[in-house]
């Protein structure tokens, strides 16, 4: 068959996740910042596009860029710092419920 079958030994890595990979490197944290700055460069340049040439296409193509910058920021902080294992921020979560 001419496609291969994938290796069993794969690297489990989320960009901004707290565990560390199959292959045991920590480099979830950097990965994400490094994320996070590639999508706030897109934010800028199309942004910069989007107006220089009067084009809405690029002006949301850069505000959505701009929310995915954010939300990079919120994953980021989730997952590094005091809120790893907190158990009243997991106790918080679950005893809050929308009506």
């Amino acid at each position: 068959m001419w496609l291969s079958r994938p290796s069993r030994r794969r690297r489990f890595s989320r960009s901004c996740g707290a565990r560390p990979s199959v292959s045991g490197s920590s480099k979830g944290p950097a990965s994400c910042v490094g994320g996070i700055a590639y999508h706030f460069v897109e934010f800028a340049i199309a942004l910069g596009a989007g107006i220089a040439v009067s084009s809405i296409a690029l002006i949301g193509f850069g505000a959505d860029s701009l929310i995915e910058a954010l939300a990079g920021f919120v994953v980021l902080w989730l997952f590094t710092g005091a809120r790893i294992g907190s158990h009243d921020a997991e106790r918080r979560a679950s005893e809050s419920r929308v009506p």
